[in-house]
């Protein structure tokens, strides 16, 4: 009997157990995903000023920021 007993003790500590790490995984997906979206955000703002840079070097007008004016 105690045999029995102490296989049903860690059988609910196996399940205890799993059930963490379900609730581990899970929490820990949702950040993931939600790195990933803050991820791709950030590129596309990087893209984006990369054009902006670009048409402000083509085009020529304003100055940049590195840039002295002319009159240094």
């Amino acid at each position: 009997m105690a045999d029995k007993d102490d296989k049903l003790e860690r059988i609910l500590a196996l399940e205890e157990k799993l059930t963490y790490v379900e609730q581990s995984y899970t929490e820990l997906n949702k950040v993931a995903f939600e790195q990933h979206q803050k991820i791709a955000k950030l590129e596309d703002e990087v893209i984006a000023l990369g054009q902006k840079l670009k048409e402000i070097e083509e085009s020529g007008s304003g100055t940049l920021p590195h840039e002295k004016p002319p009159h240094y």
